[in-house]
């Protein structure tokens, strides 16, 4: 028999299969701009800790993932993170004011009954589209406005093209704008619907409170339209440096305009464009606005040649790879100054912590480090996380890597979200509303660890969760509980694991809940924890976690005596069914049911008892990296 390891091509053994739970029935043709093309499957993850749901569950997922439902799954998590409805006006004096747009040259040629005659005369959506183009460019003489309804890019995070109707560029990308939807520079993007049944913003009732209110429908065309515009804004945001963007909604003879940041969204009142000039206005001003104001984060420049070069050959990137440089605060009030690629970045939904982490050049140091970029939760309960790995550091603590520098964005741009800071003002319906501010937020370690499922060797997978159980117990005995053990959490550097991504980690004397929501990559939580949303986290739920990290990239990336559809129908009802799953109900089969195995303390009534691994030749890894990175004592500790 073959004795080799299976996962040395890169892809985990287990391809993906279909799922019944996530076929649903089509809906209705509509004579609208169709949804993005199908795809059979989906890889959507978001940075964790993450809330368990179609769209961002996948990257740990066989489950294969429809459009449709995925759209709308979007559409159903987002529902409660919109506030809405804002005065038109109101809204462009707070994110648009002209004092802070340079030389701004207000539009005098706007003559409301004439400037949009023929798009409101329009007899359908695709008539509207090329009308809308010629009419809007007279107030945006920066813009270029690009009808996409029918070529969008398909290399946007999502497994399906991205195609909003018309997407918007600016000018000051010169002669090379795109005739299809490009995320990567996309500015602005404008979506159309026809039929009153997919407009999910609901007018305000005068007979019910706002606080009372609902801004948002309930019914799935209400969903699916959300959920179709949170994902071009995702993506956007994904591919781009950006602390928030804007969008456009039209409903036949009536617009809104949304600003979405890494908290949600907010959504003006509706406006009658061909009879306002509020819609008119708004593109006068984002089209001459500096691009701090259009959302762009500037904080992040490209490298300069030399550091470019330099850049490259420490990372073993090729020549036409674009090189970017920022700097991040250091614990003596000095600046670090790195050059890196641009990180990958998966979009999930807008309002997430968005991370986005790689390798990078310390121009000072000449050396390699991690970098790290996301949108921590603004919250005084919750410990910065630079701050964490410097007491951890401290206090001794194993297999921990060592923060150099970190702290929160400054710009004179707004780098902290502004959604809910709205949400309280007497014009936003706030029932159900559910929002945490977020504050832009970098950091850098000193070591660059390869991904726990590039193990080599089935020792070296073991090695790297046994280390980093050292670290969450000296974690703990020191105050801290983690609270998110996955396998995108530990690292391999020089043979052994260490713990990584402690921002949402806990002080173990604080004994209550902070929110309302779960921590933790779902498929790898307790089943006590899955079981029982209300419970407390423990630090008996991580070791529980790290139990279920070993047996699934154990079952994923190594051979074993597992055929393809035995092993995917285990990995999907142990790692992808329970009590609190948003798939329609199903009985759990007790053979397979992860809280069965938890209540009878172990795994002996699953098939994974029959279950054999092939062992694998001892690593021969040659690590990538200088000597100067390798600082790791022969205790392990960094």
């Amino acid at each position: 028999m073959n004795r080799h390891m299976a996962h040395n091509s890169g892809k985990p053994i287990v391809p993906s299969g279909v799922s019944s739970d996530c076929i649903t029935e089509a809906c209705e043709p509509r004579e609208q701009t169709p949804m993005p093309s199908e795809s059979t499957h989906l890889s959507v993850p978001s940075s964790t800790p993450v809330k368990k749901d179609k769209p961002v569950q996948a990257f740990f997922s066989t489950l294969t993932q429809y459009r449709n439902p995925v759209l709308n799954s979007i559409g159903r998590q987002m529902k409660n993170s919109f506030v809405g409805p804002m005065p038109t006006d109101v809204f462009l004096e707070e994110f648009l004011p002209t004092s802070l747009i340079p030389g701004y040259k207000r539009v005098e040629t706007y003559r409301p009954l004439k400037s949009f005659k023929k798009t409101c005369a329009a007899t359908g959506e695709l008539a509207m589209y090329s009308p809308f183009l010629e009419e809007m460019e007279q107030f945006a003489p920066q813009l270029h406005l690009v009808d996409t309804h029918a070529r969008g890019d398909k290399s946007n995070g999502y497994s399906f093209e991205i195609k909003p109707d018309i997407c918007i560029y600016h000018k000051s990308l010169g002669t090379t704008v795109p005739s299809h939807c490009d995320v990567d520079q996309l500015d602005m993007f404008v979506e159309f619907k026809w039929y009153n049944y997919d407009d999910p913003f609901l007018a305000p009732s005068e007979s019910v409170s706002r606080n009372e209110a609902e801004f948002i429908g309930p019914s799935d065309s209400h969903r699916d339209t959300i959920g179709q515009m949170a994902a071009y804004a995702a993506a956007q945001l994904a591919s781009q440096f950006r602390t928030h963007a804007f969008s456009v909604f039209v409903l036949r003879d009536q617009a809104r305009i949304i600003r979405w940041d890494r908290e949600g969204a907010i959504v003006t009142e509706p406006i009658p464009y061909n009879t306002n000039t509020l819609l008119a206005e708004f593109f006068s001003r984002f089209s001459q606005a500096p691009p701090e104001l259009r959302g762009v984060d500037t904080t992040i420049v490209e490298a300069t040649n030399n550091e470019a070069l330099r850049a490259r050959k420490k990372l073993g990137l090729g020549s036409d790879v674009r090189m970017f440089k920022t700097s991040v605060p250091t614990t003596d009030g000095s600046q670090l100054t790195i050059v890196f690629a641009k990180p990958p970045s998966r979009p999930s939904i807008p309002a997430c912590r968005a991370t986005r982490a790689c390798p990078a050049y310390d121009i000072s140091g000449d050396r390699l480090i991690f970098f790290k970029d996301s949108w921590r939760i603004a919250a005084d309960d919750i410990i910065p996380e630079g701050k964490i790995y410097e007491e951890l550091c401290e206090k001794g603590v194993h297999f921990v890597p060592r923060c150099l520098a970190s702290g929160d964005v400054k710009s004179w741009a707004k780098q902290k979200t502004q959604t809910k800071r709205h949400s309280s003002s007497p014009w936003a319906c706030q029932k159900d509303l559910h929002l945490l501010a977020h504050c832009h937020y970098r950091l850098i370690l000193d070591i660059v660890g390869e991904n726990l499922m590039d193990f080599c060797s089935s020792k070296e997978l073991v090695q790297a969760i046994h280390d980093a159980l050292i670290a969450h117990k000296e974690a703990f005995i020191v105050g801290y509980i983690h609270r998110d053990i996955s396998p995108g959490n530990i690292v391999i550097f020089n043979g052994h694991g260490y713990l990584i991504d402690w921002d949402l980690a806990k002080l173990v004397k604080l004994s209550q809940p902070r929110r309302a929501t779960r921590t933790g990559t779902w498929q790898f939580m307790s089943a006590r924890l899955v079981e029982d949303t209300t419970a407390h986290h423990t630090y008996k739920d991580d070791l529980e976690s790290a139990l279920w990290v070993l047996l699934w990239t154990a079952l994923m990336f190594i051979k074993s005596t597992f055929d393809t559809v035995t092993l995917s129908s285990f990995i999907r009802r142990t790692f992808e069914s329970g009590p609190a799953d948003q798939r329609p109900r199903r009985p759990l089969q007790r053979h397979l049911s992860r809280t069965d195995s938890w209540r009878e303390g172990c795994l002996r009534r699953t098939e994974v008892s029959t279950c054999w691994f092939f062992p694998a030749p001892e690593c021969t890894r040659t690590h990538p990296l200088p000597p100067s990175c390798h600082i790791k004592s022969e205790t392990g500790r960094p």
